[in-house]
């Protein structure tokens, strides 16, 4: 019921009625019927329709309406809602709420490690920080749908990242069942490679000094193995102590991809760190099939294969795509082949030339006269930082430094290793046992090994995997945890917005919906908390997920 002015025409005069109506329906259509004609509105002053309001109110018993001034209005807290609107959209489709509750059932109060969960994971996303900053955000900033910041301690962010490692076997597998049902997983080919994270401090038993990728070889670190599916969607992790090698983190893999996630046939693919024989013989005693590729700066046998390969402007081109093929060879069930990227080998060639450039200027300048440098050296130590420079531009195989004791610097450009690594350019030796797969798959998803490269781009450059500051191993391997389960749900989103017509990224998005805001206002004596307006462009980001309307009042 509701009250509608209606226009009426009388000969040449027009007249605005004032009437009560409600909506029925009739013969399958809506119409409105009048409750109450109140007549001309002409004869309805402001005054005169308080009054009418205040008599059908103390007719009912309601309390007497009261006018507000804007004076009486003050403005409370102002919290961001909008970045978090989709994640726990996506959050609450996957079901996490029941499957953390089932994972840490008897180990404390799962309602608390749910909360907690749920915003150091949006957290990661949307303003990464450290667990203490995380704790400050959600209670003076955030508006996270389902988590009352405010009653979350300090305390429970840290003891909720020990209960979720706990629980971390049973949180991937039934995660994994959820993706698998809701978004179709396809685990015909499965990624793996391995990255480090580093430590800011010197407790935790689990890291240790090993090969830095990030150029921290000063900082302890720890070892994270991924796998990902061809979409980019995580399968799961594993972490490892840092000075473990690559090599050795395999079998362990391939052990929980068979009992945790019950995989029993896929093609494990992955780089050359990965292939020593010994893996690949446990990789098909194990049931699966393997992609890898041979490193053509160590692998005699890739060299000998590309030697006796056909020039690559001659190699066939795989359709719809820049890759050239060749097959290579086939030995005892495993068959090699070539591919070739154009634009790769450009690409390679030109940072040669950029960092060859670097190191002949590095070169001459330490042959500068002793008054032209700030700093006199002996000739061993010139040698010494030349020889340390050309490692750190991989330009050693190209460059070879010459002279010995007191004689100056003198250096020589391998003219047979540059040829060597322009014949290398753009190209890879591939090595699998698939009997599956046509040579033109194998090529692309091998090439699709880029996924887990991005992963691990993302949880390091977006998500804040590092620096970790936690000291103790539980505590570690739950910030890992809640770091992939923020890039599940990055790259999920991603997944939607394209799939809705969006070109945009995940972190796009959520900067764009920063500005939808819950402020709280304080209206004589009511609180009333009222969301900001939504944009049309804002909308449809959020619809990407399913998200209807959201409403005003909050």
């Amino acid at each position: 019921m509701f009250v509608r002015k209606v226009p009426v025409k009388h000969g040449a005069v027009n007249y605005t009625y004032l009437r009560v109506v409600e909506n029925e329906r009739r013969q399958g259509r809506v119409v409105q019927k009048t409750v109450l004609n109140l007549g001309n509105l002409s004869n309805w002053s402001p005054e005169r329709l308080e009054t009418l309001v205040r008599s059908l109110s103390a007719f009912v018993g309601a309390p007497e309406p009261q006018r507000i001034t804007l004076e009486q209005v003050s403005y409370g807290d102002c919290r961001v809602l909008g970045p978090y609107l989709p994640l726990a959209q996506l959050w609450e489709r996957l079901g996490l709420d029941e499957i953390i509750r089932a994972a840490v059932e008897g180990r404390g109060d799962s309602a608390t490690v749910i909360a907690c969960a749920k915003a150091m994971t949006f957290t990661q996303l949307v303003a990464p920080r450290s667990k203490l900053a995380t704790w400050q955000r959600v209670r003076e900033q955030a508006e996270i749908p389902g988590v009352e910041g405010a009653a979350l301690p300090l305390h429970a962010y840290y003891r909720a990242l020990s209960m979720l490692a706990a629980g971390k076997e049973e949180i991937e597998r039934a995660l994994h069942q959820r993706v698998k049902h809701l978004f179709n997983q396809d685990l015909t080919l499965v990624f793996y490679d391995v990255t480090s994270a580093y430590f800011e401090g010197t407790h935790c038993p689990r890291a240790k000094h090993g090969y830095s990728r990030e150029h921290r070889p000063d900082l302890q670190q720890i070892e994270i193995g991924l796998l990902v599916d061809a979409e980019g969607l995580p399968i799961g992790h594993e972490v490892f102590d840092g000075n473990v090698k690559d090599v050795t983190t395999v079998l362990t893999t391939l052990q929980r991809l068979q009992q945790r996630f019950q995989v029993t046939r896929c093609v494990f693919v992955g780089d050359d760190g990965m292939a020593s024989e010994d893996n690949l013989r446990e990789i098909a005693a194990a049931g699966y099939e393997y992609i890898t590729s041979l490193s053509l700066g160590n692998s005699r046998q890739g060299n000998a294969l590309l030697a006796a390969a056909p020039p690559r402007r001659q190699w066939p081109e795989i359709p719809d795509s820049n890759l050239r093929l060749q097959q290579l060879g086939e030995r005892d069930g495993v068959r090699y082949l070539g591919s070739y990227h154009p634009e790769r080998a450009a690409a390679n060639r030109a940072r040669r030339q950029r960092r060859l450039r670097q190191c002949l200027d590095f070169l001459a300048s330490l042959q500068a006269p002793p008054k032209l440098r700030s700093r006199q050296r002996t000739p061993e130590q010139v040698r010494a930082l030349a020889e340390r420079f050309l490692r750190k531009k991989h330009c050693r195989r190209l460059v070879t430094v010459e002279g010995s004791g007191d004689e100056p610097l003198r250096w020589r450009l391998d003219k047979d290793a540059w040829r060597q690594e322009r014949r290398q350019d753009g190209v890879l030796v591939l090595k699998t046992n698939s009997a599956t797969l046509t040579d033109a798959e194998v090529v692309t998803g091998y090439r699709t090994l880029w996924r887990v490269e991005d992963a691990f781009r993302h949880l390091k450059d977006e998500i804040h995997l590092r620096p970790i500051r936690h000291w103790s191993d539980p505590r570690v391997a739950g910030h890992v945890l809640v770091c992939v389960l923020a890039y599940l749900l990055d790259r999920l989103y991603e997944l939607e917005l394209s799939r809705a017509g969006l070109a945009v990224t995940t972190r796009q998005a959520l900067d764009r919906l920063a500005s939808i805001m819950v402020a709280t206002l304080k209206v004589a004596d009511r609180r009333v908390r009222r969301r900001s307006t939504i944009t049309p462009d804002q909308q449809r980001l959020l619809s990407a997920v399913g998200l209807p309307q959201i409403p005003e009042l909050w």
